[in-house]
């Protein structure tokens, strides 16, 4: 890593000078003309053949099948396909994070229901060590930030020789990200990017600024009457350098439902009225597997997808109401925790306590990040002045990176 790369993982969390050729995005069969003169009834009739079409080329029942579930669409989408080809016996789920949280209760529960092949993990209970992590670091690519992975080592015992379909561009495809009326200005969107796609936010960095990773941030300048550029730029930069290496682990299978080209082009060539907020994307699911959905969703802070105004309004009341309270009682968690309350845990946890302060202490020997006063960041954070779990774990993971890299040169010499 040079002094640009150690930046811009200090700012995003990943490298964006990162160049992926392990997935292509093709954006050539993207056919605007296509679908304009049809109604919202006809794409959901469309989309539901397309969708199930993309499932249709991909699967293979020799293979073993495995869905991440989450308390998300994408992977309840994908689950609900694929129970149009085989059993629910035949396909086993997997569910990572903590009790209480959305992602790992709606998970656990559908799994349940379905009637799947079901692991999960309680990260509460995983002890993390720095072997583990070095490993994920090559899992990886040594690319983005550690400590957010499921436990590695016993998915690649459990799966090594498995398919995992993965939602890899589920929601980006969907519109999830799309602005309808972004603004032409290059070096807006491009700030706007930045700003969005901080991962760090618990400290600033004065040493460098969003002009400094203009020209770092890539996209291939198509028909814009097509993809925005701020889609452009999300597709090229942040999924191709950031989601897929932390989702799409290397020693591992995947089959990437959503990239099939017969979705792919569907999704992409239909008016983008359809796709702001997902909105065709969730009617076509819901309408395809109206008895998964009935089940609670993510999406909808616990309610429904297809919930009324209200009822999802007080669902988003009532998580609010508990993170608030998951600061002040420790028997409270916050629903939104998407792995573990990492700022609770590194002043709690005897493992992650000791790993960060160790690998954060052998970065500051190395004297590349002289601007952030290491101690005193660590001094303010165990003694709750501040809370900059985001930092540390950025830190740490960069020093790990670095070690991983080095024995790899060491191996290779």
């Amino acid at each position: 890593m040079d002094q640009f790369d150690v930046n811009s993982f200090l700012k995003f969390g990943y490298n964006l000078n990162y160049k992926n050729n392990d997935y292509i995005f093709d954006l050539s069969g993207i056919d605007k003309e296509k679908y304009k003169d049809l109604s919202e009834n006809d794409l959901i009739e469309i989309g539901k053949k397309k969708f199930l079409e993309s499932f249709f080329k991909l699967f293979d029942s020799e293979d073993r099948h495995v869905v991440p579930l989450s308390g998300g669409l994408d992977s309840r989408a994908i689950l609900g396909a694929l129970l149009n080809f085989t059993k629910p016996e035949n396909i086993y789920t997997y569910t990572f994070g903590v009790p209480g949280t959305l992602d790992y209760e709606i998970g656990n529960l559908i799994a349940r229901k379905i009637g799947t092949r079901h692991t999960c993990f309680n990260l509460n209970e995983f002890m993390f060590s720095q072997n583990d992590l070095l490993v994920s670091s090559k899992n990886v690519d040594g690319q983005t930030v550690l400590f957010h992975q499921p436990p590695i080592k016993e998915l690649l015992n459990k799966f090594s020789d498995a398919k995992i379909w993965s939602g890899f561009m589920g929601d980006p495809l969907a519109g999830s990200h799309l602005v309808l009326d972004a603004s032409s200005n290059i070096q807006k969107i491009k700030d706007t990017f930045i700003s969005k796609n901080t991962f760090v936010k618990s400290y600033e960095f004065t040493n460098f600024g969003n002009k400094d990773f203009y020209e770092y941030i890539y996209f291939p300048n198509y028909d814009l009457s097509k993809v925005s550029i701020y889609e452009q730029i999300d597709f090229f930069n942040r999924q191709l350098k950031y989601i897929a290496p932390h989702v799409l682990l290397k020693g591992f299978n995947y089959i990437l439902p959503f990239l099939e080209t017969t979705w792919f082009n569907f999704i992409l060539s239909v008016d983008n009225k359809y796709r702001k907020n997902e909105r065709l994307y969730r009617k076509i699911i819901l309408s395809l597997f109206p008895d998964l959905f009935r089940y609670p969703t993510k999406t909808k802070f616990g309610a429904r997808l297809n919930s009324s105004r209200l009822i999802v309004l007080l669902n988003k009341i009532k998580n609010k109401v508990k993170q608030k309270s998951s600061s002040i009682f420790p028997f409270v968690v916050d629903p939104y925790i998407n792995y573990i309350d990492f700022n609770d845990a590194i002043r709690k946890r005897v493992d992650l306590n000791t790993l960060i302060h160790s690998n954060i202490m052998d970065l500051k020997k190395r004297n590349i990040i002289n601007e952030i006063d290491i101690n005193e960041i660590w001094e303010r954070h165990i003694k709750k002045t501040s809370n900059h779990a985001d930092l540390l774990l950025v830190l740490a993971s960069l020093e790990i990176h670095f070690k991983a890299s080095e024995m790899k040169e060491n191996l290779e010499g």
